[in-house]
């Protein structure tokens, strides 16, 4: 249907917040994270479908997918209004230091014709905290072509204080034609060019 819209990517930074005093304005020394240990599960995510690349201070990452869109309308498949994928990313913390997800900007495309919706929710926790923050947004058709949104996460849960710790980062898109069955949708994050990603900020304290 709208196939040839593919393929998707995300793009993460370790960007520091400037409005806390305690918080730092440069990526600590000693942090890291591990593409080698990165795995992709749950819903048409597969890990053959995901691409890692770690820049050489390890601070900044690209993830770019190959089958990460959602549409709905006639002619598209049983399962294919909504798509999510988890990403689990190693990380060490330096001593002394923690942090959490401050935002997400997510930039990609989206044909929406009238009363068709889509939608994005970005999900992410630390194995070994309790706290999970979250963001997400909508639209409503007739909307057609690229997309630049910034969403603050709610509830923002800290990594652990130093040392080894996994992100958990669940991203969800989806597309709604329940008001206009006949209404054809599309979203993607989407790397066709190099303008279309997903960059998500650090925000570091000490501890």
């Amino acid at each position: 249907m709208l196939k040839a819209l593919l393929p998707i990517a995300l793009a993460v930074s370790a960007i520091p917040a400037l409005a806390n005093p305690i918080v730092s304005r440069a990526v600590p020394a000693g942090f890291s994270m591990q593409v080698p240990f990165l795995t992709s599960r749950l819903h048409r995510c597969p890990a053959s479908s995901v691409t890692y690349v770690l820049n050489a201070a390890g601070s900044a990452f690209s993830i770019v997918f190959s089958e990460f869109s959602a549409e709905a309308g006639p002619g598209a498949s049983a399962g294919s209004d909504t798509k999510t994928c988890t990403l689990n990313l190693g990380m060490n913390i330096p001593a002394g230091y923690r942090f959490s997800l401050e935002a997400v900007d997510s930039r990609g495309f989206y044909h929406l014709e009238s009363q068709v919706k889509a939608s994005r929710k970005f999900t992410y926790s630390f194995s070994g905290s309790t706290g999970t923050g979250t963001t997400s947004s909508e639209v409503s058709g007739p909307l057609q072509g690229d997309f630049a949104h910034i969403d603050a996460f709610e509830d923002a849960g800290p990594s652990p204080c130093g040392g080894s710790t996994t992100l958990n980062l669940v991203s969800r898109i989806s597309v709604d034609n329940t008001a206009n069955t006949s209404g054809i949708g599309f979203i993607a994050i989407d790397t066709i060019d190099s303008n279309a990603a997903l960059d998500t900020r650090f925000r570091w304290e000490a501890c």
